[in-house]
């Protein structure tokens, strides 16, 4: 690793980091630096410890449709010893919701990686008045495209059961939609878990109904945040969501395919689906979140 003059700055910690990325830093719980003076340099020494590859968690989610659901699961972040992500989880009470995420972050190439998701879930659809029972799995491929870059493909197949009629597009109140797509990602944050500075833009569009399955539309989604520094240890969020779609609703788009607006979810100091129509987001948030920072 080259060296820098006795003054300078030190510009090669990201070298540094690297190296604790490839020797797993999703796993480490613990990174000290030692810096050691000498009469021409500055050694640092960085010191990682690892931390339990295997977990029991506990998972608990609050909705405004549905209130309190608890439960446990498992999770990985060092699957196998190849930093691969693994999370499994069942919740019960307001709704029954089982959940499967795994990641490989770098399977070969210029960190080329996937995600694969499954979901299962029964609950009381509020805004639509229905009792729902759901299966979706989805998967991610993506790759690097320069230092800030990502490009990737998404499919995802969504199975969806209503008990009345009218909340699907088909007769027999059971829908199955299969969905693809591209996405395309800036992500220059400092870093990913807990940012200070920086920006995350996401566009993708995606078509609903690939091989003959139920619905017919493209949809966009165009996702833009960033991360501004404001003073020692405090950053301002600000994000901006902008989503349009093709189809109309009852024909294209079932009804369970609907954006409502209300609630915690979507605008604060609304009352739950108090807006209804198909999924464009025209409205914009600003949160403003002001904590303290982690920052290596």
């Amino acid at each position: 690793m080259r060296s820098s003059r006795m003054g300078d700055p030190l510009r090669h910690l990201p070298a540094i980091m690297i190296l604790i990325a490839f020797i797993g830093a999703p796993a480490a719980s613990q990174a000290a630096e030692e810096h050691l003076y000498g009469r021409t340099a500055v050694i640092v020494c960085v010191e990682v410890e690892e931390t339990f590859a295997y977990l029991p968690v506990a998972g608990l989610s609050i909705s405004d449709e549905n209130g309190i659901s608890a439960g446990g699961g498992f999770k990985s972040v060092n699957l196998l010893g190849r930093a691969m992500y693994f999370s499994g989880q069942a919740r019960f009470g307001g709704e029954t919701t089982v959940e499967t995420v795994l990641r490989d972050p770098w399977v070969t190439g210029d960190h080329i990686g996937y995600k694969a998701e499954y979901y299962y879930r029964e609950k009381d659809n509020v805004i639509l008045g229905f009792f729902e029972t759901a299966s979706e799995a989805g998967l991610l491929v993506r790759r690097h495209a320069g230092e800030h870059g990502r490009l990737g493909a998404r499919v995802f197949f969504h199975g969806i059961e209503s008990d009345i009629d009218g909340r699907t597009l088909t007769a027999d109140n059971l829908d199955m939609v299969l969905y693809g797509g591209l996405i395309a990602e800036w992500d220059s944050r400092n870093i990913s878990s807990n940012p200070h500075r920086g920006w995350w833009s996401s566009v993708d569009v995606e078509r609903s109904g690939l091989l003959g399955t139920d619905s017919d539309f493209w949809r966009a989604n165009f996702d833009i945040r960033r991360y501004q520094p404001i003073g020692e240890g405090h950053t301002l969020a600000i994000f901006s969501l902008y989503t349009a779609t093709t189809g109309k609703v009852g024909a294209e788009i079932a009804p369970w395919q609907t954006f409502g607006i209300g609630g915690s979810n979507t605008i604060r100091g609304y009352e739950v689906g108090s807006s209804l129509g198909k999924p464009v987001d025209k409205h914009r948030r600003i949160p403003l979140d002001l904590h303290e920072s982690q920052v290596v």
